[in-house]
């Protein structure tokens, strides 16, 4: 890319494309979690792993008595029935499952009121059964409101910014830190999620694309990593590793049968690694042939 010296950068359309594109789309996922700072989400108070293994029965609550789960009869250990409330096609369970799964996974958010249909498994090895949890409003405090109003405003502020200089100073640096920046910032998507909750082919979608940015943006660290602070590799960094060599000298005398070794001189080269790159120790030992003892 050539300028003028002194004129500002402007990155290629298909670029700037990429950078409204993905920004726009990281911001969606992350400013609608504000209103959690004046409506709290609720919650159904459990949380289940990927194979379906309830964990958790209390979730945001202070106890498990008060979770709605641990009310409904739902215990640590219970699996939820995966292939009962599945979601190809789209069984009458599949937004119940997506509620529980989706996400990032973990204590899952919903609408104050919302009513969960569960397949359950109980631990204790008994007869499945159908239960149904209505979630209750998780307790937030106001000290935690306003920690999720800072963490909020600090995601969007890190994903703008970075958007910012990979628009104003393109290059594989500020690209790199842009990728990053699209999924590794502390803003939540909870109430974004809500919409895809009863959306399965649009959380299919969101899951697939997000998957994409989230190998992205580990690629955009080491980008980033490999160029900071000037935009370019450095070979010199490299060059450090060239082996230096440290000579010692051991002489080293011993008897021997003299039909069975030769006086000389010999040669020994050992590497290893050293505090700035690899070392090369030579050793040279000296032979002396002497005659058997009688």
């Amino acid at each position: 890319m050539t300028r003028a010296r002194g004129a500002p950068l402007t990155p290629p359309l298909a670029w700037r494309i990429l950078i409204i594109t993905l920004t726009a789309w990281s911001l969606v996922m992350v400013v609608p979690d504000l209103y959690r700072v004046v409506a709290p989400l609720a919650s159904a108070g459990f949380a289940a792993d990927n194979d379906g293994r309830i964990y958790d029965v209390r979730g945001s609550f202070a106890s498990e008595t008060e979770s709605p789960a641990w009310n409904a009869g739902v215990r640590v250990g219970d699996r939820l029935d995966l292939h009962a409330m599945h979601c190809t096609p789209h069984g009458p369970m599949c937004a119940s499952l997506l509620s529980v799964l989706g996400g990032m996974g973990g204590t899952q958010l919903v609408r104050a009121g919302r009513v969960l249909t569960l397949s359950i498994v109980p631990a204790n090895g008994g007869p499945e059964r159908l239960v149904t949890i209505t979630a209750q409003p998780a307790p937030a405090s106001r000290l935690n409101r306003f920690i999720l109003l800072l963490i909020e405003i600090t995601g969007i502020a890190f994903v703008l910014a970075a958007a910012w200089l990979a628009w104003t100073r393109p290059g594989a640096m500020t690209l790199g830190f842009w990728l990053y920046a699209l999924w590794f910032n502390p803003g939540q998507n909870f109430v974004a999620f809500l919409a895809l909750q009863e959306r399965p082919v649009l959380a299919l979608a969101q899951e697939a694309l997000s998957a994409l940015v989230h190998g992205a943006a580990c690629a955009g660290f080491l980008l980033f990593a490999l160029r900071v602070p000037d935009n370019q590799s450095e070979p010199r960094a490299f060059a450090g590793l060239a082996a230096k060599t440290i000579e010692t000298r051991q002489y080293v005398e011993f008897s021997v049968p003299s039909s069975e070794l030769p006086s000389a001189k010999y040669d020994l080269k050992i590497f290893g690694a050293g505090a700035s790159g690899p070392v090369i120790a030579q050793f040279e030992m000296s032979v002396v042939r002497s005659s058997p003892a009688r």
